[in-house]
């Protein structure tokens, strides 16, 4: 039943990869290996990451949305 459905993404901070962590706290998205964070809307807060976040898309062209 599920087989063709679109399995939402997990985000990835874009310096090495990791998986983001949402921050209850300071409503804020923060990378566990290396300390970047970014904001609930994916715009860069600090560093060592140099950009903001960008949505994935598949290989039809959807974007993938992250489950909340």
């Amino acid at each position: 039943a599920t087989a063709n459905l679109l399995t939402p993404t997990k985000k990835r901070c874009p310096h090495l990869g990791c998986a983001l962590k949402w921050n209850p706290a300071e409503h804020s998205w923060d990378c566990p290996c290396h300390g970047s964070r970014f904001t609930k809307s994916g715009r860069l807060l600090e560093n060592p990451a140099n950009g903001d976040l960008k949505n994935k898309k598949d290989n039809s062209g959807f974007i993938l949305k992250d489950r909340k």
